[in-house]
This record gives C-alpha cells, sequence and structure tokens, in this order.
C-alpha cells in the first residue's frame, strides 16, 4: 500500500482515485434522491491478500482494510448509525435505477 496508491502484486492500481469518486458519486445520487444529506465514507476491502500497515496508514481518506476487519470498522464507537425509520426509504432509492441513472 503506498501512499496515494494500492498495489495489487507489485502494480500500482486505481482503486484508491476509484473509491473515492464512486463514494462522491453515491452520495450525491443518494443524497438528491433520498432530499437529505447521505454520507458515503469510500473503503476497500482487500480479501486473501496481505495487508500492511492498515491501521496506521489511509491514502487520502480513503479506508484500507483486510476482510477479517470490516466488521471491527463498522462497529466502531462514533459511527453513524440509521434509525429503522431512515433505512427503508435510503435502501428503496439505492435500489431504484434511476437513481444512478441520474448521478
Amino acid at each position: 500500500m503506498g501512499r496515494a496508491v494500492v498495489f495489487v502484486r507489485s502494480y500500482q492500481t486505481p482503486h484508491v482515485a476509484k473509491a473515492l469518486q464512486e463514494a462522491s458519486r453515491a452520495g450525491a445520487a443518494l443524497s438528491a434522491a433520498a432530499g437529505t444529506p447521505v454520507n458515503v465514507e469510500p473503503l476497500i476491502i482487500i480479501h486473501g491478500a496481505s495487508v500492511t500497515g492498515w491501521l496506521l496508514r489511509h491514502p487520502r481518506g480513503v479506508k484500507i482494510l483486510p476482510s477479517r476487519a470490516a466488521n471491527w470498522w463498522l462497529r466502531l464507537p462514533g459511527r453513524a448509525t440509521l434509525r429503522s425509520a431512515d433505512i427503508e426509504p435510503l435502501y428503496a432509492a439505492a435500489r431504484d435505477p434511476g437513481t444512478w441513472r441520474r448521478a
């Protein structure tokens, strides 16, 4: 894992830039569809490979975690959680293909 890139088999990948772009796009699309601000955090999960320094280094606001740590990260104290009443409208907006065509 480099400063602003993720390496896979010693090759640089565009995963960090793609995660930032997709999080921004998803947040904008879901916010517009839901009519309320929706925060989307970029997260890259690495499965089946060694991830070093994942607790210490996160390039440009993207969290990079081994798959074994994903559940732990989602349950960290201070993470925003949604009330049950807020989940269904957001889930409906995410399922609607029109939400993503407008983004």
